[in-house]
């Protein structure tokens, strides 16, 4: 109804109108927000099923940001200056289960844990029960799961769980942390939570970050939800979730010969890299090396008086040269399943002892010899690789076939 309709149907002037909707009943007048199509009652649907998850980690102390730093200042005022600062080295690993009405499951790792395949099929089976005692009937409506592409994520164990709850994966595309709620809105809140505050152990983080996630609303967690719709309208043309995830899907696909070939050239550098590292770590062939008896010390090296059939005599000098076998180097771990990691570690302990490496050159040698994702996995768990024997176990867990 319009102001006209309004004033010839009661017979007031049309200024009347107008101070009485606005003054009295508190009314205005707004245009329509344009969307570019309205959400069907499906498409709302899958708010309510979707549950997304995702790791991070909560540092002991975390600087404050830029934006948080800024102070009031007169116009014409310097800036204020702040030392440059890093997250500390003490940390504690957080993941996250979570919907639109709050925080599904917590799970803190125990320092050092490697996140293999088996312990993240053993953290879908905790969400299921966690889903069925705070979400009841939710696991009816066929719950729509959202997880990036970590190896753990991934591995038979985790897809093979997630089929046997009932879950409906959502594709994930790679590389796109600006389309992972967790990413853009959860973790960004509580890293600020965190940031220019010191912590002594790992049960005060542990304590801080269970408090946080506590303390929000349910309205934080469903509009961080309704915001990936606008993320990705931002990236994308169409507005269509499933249809942008398929097709950046297919953008990496196209990509991988290239990505490939740029992996490809970075091992090989890395692989000449080793290649003189051992050749300076190792003599060369043609130096001379003094022969040492274990019981009477330098061998003797004096002329030794031979006579011959005819009655003559020569001399002779012991030869106190050693010929050098060349280095052997292992084959190169990728773990991409056509190889089993406990195997490749025998073939690597053989030829570690052919060269006569102690345990400290094996794992300093290691990294050289893997590439792709077991690469990437040592950079990730670097500072609790301290040992052989540990980096030993560690490979095995998360690659060795079962």
């Amino acid at each position: 109804m319009t102001v006209r309709q309004i004033e010839e149907t009661l017979g007031i002037p049309k200024t009347q109108v107008d101070r009485i909707m606005r003054e009295h009943l508190g009314l205005r007048k707004l245009s329509a927000l344009w969307v570019p199509k309205p959400l069907t009652p499906d498409q709302k649907a899958v708010r309510r099923k979707f549950v997304t998850m995702d790791e991070t980690w909560a540092h002991y102390f975390t600087p404050e940001s830029k934006q948080q730093s800024m102070q009031w200042r007169y116009s014409g005022s310097p800036p204020p200056k702040k030392a440059k600062t890093v997250p500390s080295a003490g940390k504690v690993m957080v993941s996250v289960f979570w919907d639109s009405e709050g925080v599904l499951l917590l799970d803190f790792p125990n320092k050092g844990q490697t996140i293999t395949g088996d312990y993240y099929a053993n953290l879908v089976k905790q969400l299921r029960e966690a889903i069925k005692e705070k979400r009841r009937g939710k696991l009816s409506r066929k719950i729509v799961y959202h997880q990036d592409n970590a190896p753990s994520h991934r591995s038979l164990q985790a897809m093979a769980t997630i089929y046997d709850s009932g879950f409906k994966l959502l594709p994930y595309a790679p590389y796109s942390p600006h389309i992972a709620p967790s990413d853009f809105n959860l973790f960004l809140n509580l890293k600020k939570s965190l940031s220019g505050i010191h912590f002594t152990s790992d049960e005060v983080v542990i304590n801080a970050v269970t408090s946080f996630f506590e303390s929000l609303e349910t309205s934080f967690f469903l509009e961080g939800i309704k915001a990936l719709e606008h993320h990705w309208k931002k990236e994308c043309e169409s507005g269509n979730i499933l249809d942008n995830l398929l097709s950046r899907m297919e953008q990496y696909a196209n990509n991988l010969e290239s990505l490939v070939e740029e992996r490809t050239s970075d091992y090989l550098e890395e692989k000449r890299k080793a290649e003189n590292l051992l050749y300076q770590l190792l003599p060369k062939r043609s130096l001379r090396l003094k022969v040492i008896s274990p019981d009477l010390g330098m061998l003797d090296t004096r002329p030794i008086m031979i006579k011959n059939e005819s009655g003559e005599t020569s001399s002779q000098v012991p030869s106190t040269y050693l010929s050098l076998q060349q280095p052997r180097f292992p084959s190169t771990f990728a773990g991409d399943g056509s190889q089993d990691a406990k195997k490749w570690l025998n073939k690597y302990r053989r030829v570690s002892k052919f060269n006569r490496w102690d345990d400290t050159m094996c794992l300093a040698n290691a990294v050289f010899f893997i590439e792709g994702t077991p690469r990437k996995w040592y950079e990730n768990n670097e500072e609790a690789l301290t040992s052989w024997d540990a980096f030993q176990r560690a490979l095995s867990e998360a690659f060795g076939q079962q």
